[in-house]
């Protein structure tokens, strides 16, 4: 069998992770089929060399360029014409983690759909107007050609069986899983880790965008501190979107409030994590909500939004709120820092966290896969 999967949704720093944990996973399991990872030529992404450089040593697996001109094929793609030129190549089927996309074959297509935030929530998404085109027009015409679209959450699923209702058959969940260094045993420790390790804390990790809701979090908050002297500091880990620039105000004005850094490496943060006392994360908006399950892993409590994927991925185990109302938001906090979880509710946490892995993700794709194939076989 001779895969050909999209290199191009794996090149994203934040949300190629899950899709490159799922393929990794998928070539270990099914050394008996051949893989063919295509990037643009020229790539340059330094948190992929060392991924490559594993890849390299596999032998069902090769990666190639392709001399692709991506302003031109975005540029097709915003007026509708958004299939891929790229040819067959002896391919039994084509795989695009991440993101839908269209190829020019007549062999079976699998495209995998975060959410679709940037068509019900423009708002909240990071796509400027074109990408949001560019993202629809793609998706409309991935959803007539593939053979099956698979969402990360049975929330998306419901989006696109709602948008395409004459295509439910195509539309399937493959949940996320979460990076295997969430469930081994190492920790690491830095001045960060050391600085903390004396304070209470809850934390919140990712890129601060607008739908992620951290405006509306400090907006309730703050006077909920100024109240409550025993409220534990917010940690935010990530770097700050442009038009949530002003945050960084609030962090100077609030410094015994909330403490702010950049991105740490994985293990650090997963130390940051184990020794917070609970994870806030009221999204406006999620496809999944990775950080919900990574906490639950360290078994971390969560205050979560009520919206979305939220509920589905926390599966009845966090404390939901309302993220449009300041006043839920108060009383998830408070709720959350009157909490202490035993050793029935810890051990529900991780055992929950434990169904989210790449190996769980792989083993359905594959079975995806050994199905579309042997159809097309038999037509």
């Amino acid at each position: 069998m001779n895969i050909f999967i999209s290199g191009h949704p794996l090149i994203a720093f934040t949300s190629g992770t899950p899709m490159r944990g799922l393929i990794n996973a998928l070539i270990y399991l099914r050394k008996d089929w051949h893989f063919t990872i295509g990037f643009p030529k020229g790539l340059n992404a330094p948190h992929l060399i060392d991924l490559k450089e594993d890849w390299k040593k596999m032998d069902n697996l090769s990666i190639a360029e392709f001399s692709l001109n991506e302003k031109w094929g975005n540029l097709k793609k915003l007026f509708g014409f958004s299939k891929s030129p790229l040819k067959n190549h002896d391919f039994d089927l084509f795989v695009s983690p991440g993101m839908p996309e269209s190829f020019q074959t007549e062999k079976p297509v699998i495209s995998f759909v975060a959410d679709l935030s940037s068509i019900n929530m423009p708002e909240s998404s990071s796509l400027k107007w074109h990408g949001n085109r560019i993202f629809r027009n793609t998706l409309n015409c991935a959803v007539k050609t593939n053979k099956k679209i698979v969402s990360i959450s049975d929330f998306t699923k419901t989006e696109l069986e709602e948008r395409y209702p004459y295509q439910r058959k195509k539309f399937l969940t493959i949940h996320n899983g979460i990076e295997n260094s969430w469930f081994d045993s190492h920790y690491e420790e830095n001045e960060l880790t050391q600085n903390l390790k004396d304070e209470e804390y809850w934390i919140w990790w990712g890129y601060m965008s607008n739908r992620k809701n951290i405006g509306r979090l400090v907006d309730a908050y703050i006077p909920l501190a100024k109240k409550n002297n025993e409220i534990p500091k917010i940690l935010f880990i990530g770097d700050i979107a442009p038009d949530q620039v002003f945050l960084k105000q609030t962090f100077k004005q609030f410094p015994g409030y909330f403490i702010h850094h950049s991105f740490q490496n994985p293990y650090i943060l997963k130390t940051l994590v184990k020794n917070s006392k609970g994870l806030l994360f009221p999204s406006l908006y999620e496809g999944f909500g990775l950080p919900v399950i990574e906490a639950f892993s360290q078994e971390v409590p969560v205050m979560h939004s009520n919206k979305t994927s939220l509920p589905e991925i926390a599966g009845g185990l966090g404390i939901e709120v309302d993220p449009y109302d300041i006043s839920s938001l108060e009383r998830g906090m408070l709720k959350l820092a009157n909490q202490k979880l035993g050793k029935e509710e810890k051990n529900k946490l991780k055992a929950r966290a434990a169904t989210f892995t790449y190996k769980n993700a792989a083993q359905q794709l594959s079975a995806l896969i050994e199905e579309l194939t042997t159809e097309s076989t038999h037509t």
